[in-house]
């Protein structure tokens, strides 16, 4: 991948913080009704922005390390990837032109991938609406990281419980907000006599 198109993701995801981070400044200037909506898409907008900021950067860290010049071709390295990942000898026979197919992402096309990505935004936002802010927003993180980012259970855990804890400090103790709890998990409550 080239340092031109790393930039550009970088240089997005700040644009993304920034306007996050901007929205959320302003809405704390609103009254506490006001504010629900800008809080409810800024912060996890702003966690989101630093969590794929934070795998660009470790990305191109990897890329520099395995960049470094060992004398072999991109076949030579494809085929001695492909071979530790499936444990297998591989063997690839470079064509005589130009290779006519060119990957573009891990794990699949770019479209697919950004239909994904709309996937889980759209789930967010259902789950938010029928099970609550509370419920929603960790199982995301988690689903997001773990299976979207594909990091590991443990990262996944750890950064879903840390991104749990400072919401409910900025959202509960800091503002005082009250969340949507969500249309299913009310009419629970409200059928277990919980209110």
């Amino acid at each position: 991948m080239s340092s031109s198109m790393n930039a550009g993701k970088i240089g997005m995801n700040l644009v993304m913080l920034a306007i996050f981070t901007v929205m959320v400044g302003i809405a704390t200037q609103y009254p506490p009704q006001a504010r629900f909506m800008p809080f409810i898409v800024g912060f996890p907008g702003i966690v989101m922005c630093l969590i794929q900021l934070f795998l660009e950067i470790k990305a191109i860290r990897a890329g520099e390390k395995g960049d470094e010049d060992d004398g072999r071709s991109e076949i030579e390295k494809a085929q001695d990837e492909v071979s530790r990942i499936t444990g297998r000898k591989m063997d690839f026979h470079e064509a005589d032109g130009p290779l006519a197919v060119e990957v573009e992402t891990v794990g699949g096309s770019r479209l697919h991938r950004e239909a994904v990505v709309w996937g889980y935004f759209l789930g967010l936002i259902g789950s938010i609406l029928l099970f609550g802010f509370w419920l929603s927003v960790p199982v995301f993180i988690l689903c997001f990281l773990r299976f979207f980012a594909e990091r590991s259970w443990r990262f996944s855990l750890l950064l879903t419980v840390a991104a749990t804890a400072i919401l409910y400090c900025a959202f509960v103790l800091g503002l005082k907000v009250v969340l949507h709890e969500g249309f299913i998990t009310e009419a629970i409550n409200d059928s277990l006599g919980l209110y």
